[in-house]
């Protein structure tokens, strides 16, 4: 038998190649869309819950393809349609790096006292 090496995606970026997937048909009013992306944002929702479990973290800087300025435009939509899911948003800013929450927070316009409120 030949063994074969197989890469396997970080989970830190495979929630961001799902976010770039759901916020793409964010917007999109056809049934079978509209199912996909309830689905992914139940699946963001584990994996944002799982990184924090396992103490991991979104890995913008491994993501090829898109700036990180563009992905944390996907990370802000997300914030938005989740704001009010408090634990939610504790996991997520756990997932993140400080560097990286701070940044998400200025394009949020979250003030740093909003921001600590999701701990």
């Amino acid at each position: 038998m030949i063994p074969i090496a197989i890469e396997i995606l970080h989970p830190g970026v495979l929630l961001l190649t799902k976010m770039k997937r759901w916020y793409q048909n964010l917007e999109s009013t056809r049934p079978k869309t509209v199912a996909k992306s309830l689905s992914d944002k139940r699946d963001l929702d584990y994996l944002v819950s799982w990184l924090t479990e396992n103490n991991m973290t979104i890995e913008f800087e491994k993501y090829q393809g898109k700036t990180k300025d563009q992905l944390l435009e996907y990370v802000r939509a997300y914030v938005e349609v989740s704001k009010e899911e408090e634990e939610l948003m504790g996991d997520l800013k756990a997932a993140m790096k400080s560097d990286d929450w701070k940044s998400l927070s200025s394009l949020t316009g979250m003030s740093e006292a909003q921001a600590l409120v999701t701990t």
